[in-house]
């Protein structure tokens, strides 16, 4: 999984939760990882989610 912020912002949490399943990550996997990517994916996600909840799912 390659992790881009702008790449995350402008894909929307679809893309994202689209690779995370192809990674076979959950969000509970994500938020216990100690990983900067996934802290930098985690707060990406979350901010896609806030500005565009129509797009969310």
């Amino acid at each position: 999984m390659e992790v881009t912020a702008d790449g995350y912002f402008s894909e929307g949490p679809k893309k994202t939760d689209q690779q995370m399943a192809e990674a076979d990550v959950t969000e509970e996997q994500l938020a216990k990882g100690n990983e900067p990517e996934s802290h930098l994916l985690r707060r990406s996600r979350s901010c896609c989610l806030k500005q565009s909840p129509a797009s969310a799912r």
